[in-house]
């Protein structure tokens, strides 16, 4: 194999029972699949390299190489109040420049954030007296609704899949073994072992990784769980050697899912862990204020308990409903 010197040297280090190539001319543009025994650790990172690799497929690039991305949004409604609140939370740490600012000022921001639900006190009473009258029967009486102050709101990013498809098409009885044997180890490596009567080992982890000359302009791979193996031994219908009976041609599909989700750090190569966890830290505070102003809401919301005056009513029964259940 001149064309691939790399794969002679691991299959060197692996043994032939660990390592398998095809066709046996492999092409300088390949693809391979190296797995491992599953560890926490080593499901980290982009890093293509493994310590101990417990198996080791070439192939040709696969019919189709696809990089998608997919992130999650949502749709969120807030009522006035919470909106009050949000924006409480937004204006107490505008000014702050680091995570030190955000907590040594912890009390006056939890504070400001309160105050900002006392703004909305008003509103609560309102959207109370909305509800308790029939939102409909008060829209028509008005001619407005109630604003759902809809927003775009990040849920996640989903794990990245990527799904390799070939035929095989053997040209000897040797290059028919290799096929079975890369089958059999793929699936050996795929499967959880039984560790106990109780307990599973994982199955391996997988990395994937593109070779050849501007492999690099290509995209890399995370850590991967294979989690689909389909092998078809009558592609084109019924077809099988004289002889020894191994089918004329094997179509593989593998399908992986990667362990653990992009960011942009992946991507521009900042590595300093403790921006992101400034960061993390920051979102968490800020959230922990607005929960604060909501649950504070919800309490005074709960007290209104009269019913409102009906949806014809003057103006100034409303008002005076609002301020006799706030005092």
């Amino acid at each position: 194999m001149g064309n691939n010197p790399q794969v002679d040297i691991n299959a060197s280090k692996l043994g032939a029972s660990k390592s398998f190539h095809f066709p046996s001319d492999l092409p300088i543009h390949f693809i391979s699949f190296t797995f491992m025994k599953y560890s926490w650790e080593a499901q980290q990172g982009t890093a293509s390299l493994i310590k101990e690799p417990t198996l080791a497929v070439y192939l040709p690039v696969p019919n189709e190489l696809n990089d998608a991305l997919s992130i999650a949004y949502q749709d969120v409604n807030r009522n006035i109040g919470q909106m009050e609140a949000m924006n409480g939370a937004v204006k107490a740490v505008s000014n702050a420049t680091s995570l030190s600012d955000v907590t040594s000022q912890a009390g006056t921001l939890a504070k400001n954030v309160l105050d900002a639900s006392g703004k909305a006190l008003g509103y609560a009473a309102l959207d109370k007296a909305t509800s308790l009258a029939g939102e409909n029967s008060l829209a028509q009486a008005t001619g407005i609704v109630t604003n759902p102050n809809t927003t775009m709101a990040f849920k996640q990013v989903a794990m990245k899949k990527h799904s390799f498809s070939w035929i095989l098409a053997p040209k000897s009885k040797a290059e028919s073994q290799t096929v079975a044997n890369i089958i059999k180890g793929l699936k050996t490596r795929i499967l959880p072992a039984i560790n106990s009567q109780f307990f599973l080992d994982y199955p391996d982890i997988c990395q994937v990784q593109i070779h050849g000359s501007g492999a690099a302009s290509l995209y890399p791979f995370k850590k991967c769980f294979v989690e689909g193996l389909n092998v078809g031994y009558a592609p084109f219908g019924p077809a099988f050697f004289a002889g020894g009976g191994d089918p004329v041609a094997v179509s593989l599909q593998i399908n992986l899912t990667e362990t653990t989700i992009w960011n942009r750090t992946d991507l521009d190569g900042i590595t300093d862990d403790s921006v992101n966890s400034t960061i993390e830290q920051g979102v968490k505070f800020t959230t922990g204020l607005a929960d604060q102003a909501s649950v504070k809401y919800n309490q005074i919301k709960a007290k209104l308990t009269q019913p409102p005056p009906g949806p014809s009513g003057p103006l100034g029964d409303y008002t005076q409903y609002i301020s006799g259940n706030l005092g």
